[in-house]
């Protein structure tokens, strides 16, 4: 990282601010665990050197960290398209957030799915993007015996969830990019970091 970004990708600064906005507001000890568990995952350790770390909450206190957050938050719910919105919901909201997108997302891709059950249709979004140890819930063998489909036709409209989800993420991912390196969230870099 340069010293400046806060993220060092608009997929990172996503991933990092709906989690942090679903974390209550808190004394900054249990707020300083959260980002250091945060930070864990992500590769950072108080070892690593400046140009090793993705994020960089130096000089940032917990009020601020949230308010870093909630501007990407702000940016991605404000300038996207629904069904680009509903992409970014589903694969980075949580909770309320993550069913709003499902449900969006669904309703988006309603025309070009075969299932014609709407229960269906949704079982079959969440089986892809279910945080994990929930996906066993929604695998396609129970969603055909709950509703009495062909598990192939379940299939070929799961794949076309997961194509058409992709491409609306990357869209999503464009559109955004610039406005976050413009204003010193994600780090600039002449292609579009995507990871």
């Amino acid at each position: 990282m340069d010293g400046n970004a806060v993220f060092s990708s608009t997929r990172q600064a996503l991933h990092v601010s709906f989690l942090i906005e679903i974390m209550p507001v808190v004394a900054r000890s249990q707020m300083q665990m959260i980002l250091e568990r945060l930070m864990e995952e992500a590769g950072i350790t108080p070892q690593l050197e400046l140009h090793e770390r993705t994020i960089d909450f130096r000089g940032l206190s917990a009020l601020e960290v949230r308010g870093q957050c909630a501007m990407v938050v702000g940016a991605a719910n404000g300038n996207l398209p629904l069904p680009e919105l509903a992409a970014i919901w589903t694969r980075f909201g949580m909770r309320r957030r993550q069913a709003d997108g499902v449900r969006a997302l669904a309703e988006y891709l309603e025309p070009l799915m075969g299932t014609r059950h709407d229960v269906a249709r949704l079982a079959m979004i969440w089986s892809l993007f279910a945080r994990e140890g929930k996906r066993d819930d929604f695998s396609l063998n129970k969603i055909a015996a709950e509703f009495d489909l062909a598990r192939a036709t379940l299939q070929r409209d799961r794949q076309k969830i997961a194509v058409y989800q992709k491409a609306l993420e990357q869209r999503a991912l464009e559109r955004l990019d610039p406005y976050f390196k413009r204003t010193g969230l994600v780090e600039f870099s002449p292609t579009l970091q995507t990871s």
